[in-house]
């Protein structure tokens, strides 16, 4: 089962694929503004890496911050935004863990 996993807690948006405990492919970017603009190419550039569609993915999840912080990016809804636009391809949930 592949995991689309998204990281938003730092200054650094991570996104990556992962079958179990393996890593099937990462990104990493530094957001210059804020992660909702990040976002979208790093999970196009790892399904593409990962040589996967979003109809592969079994599921999303999501690590973001609680509360808006200047040097972190948006409050967790605006943080949301990108993995809820990708989870209704194949009628997935999005789950989150604050950081």
């Amino acid at each position: 089962m592949l995991i689309l996993g998204i990281d938003t807690a730092t200054q650094i948006a991570s996104v990556g694929i992962t079958r179990g405990e393996e890593v099937i492919a990462e990104v990493s970017n530094r957001a210059t503004s804020n992660h909702t603009e990040t976002l979208l190419p790093l999970i196009a550039d790892v399904l593409s890496q990962a040589n996967v569609s979003l109809r592969d993915v079994a599921g999303v999840g999501v690590v973001c911050v609680l509360g808006a912080d200047p040097d972190v990016g948006p409050a967790p809804r605006r943080q949301l935004a990108a993995p809820e636009a990708v989870a209704p391809v194949r009628d997935q949930r999005v789950t989150t863990g604050m950081a």
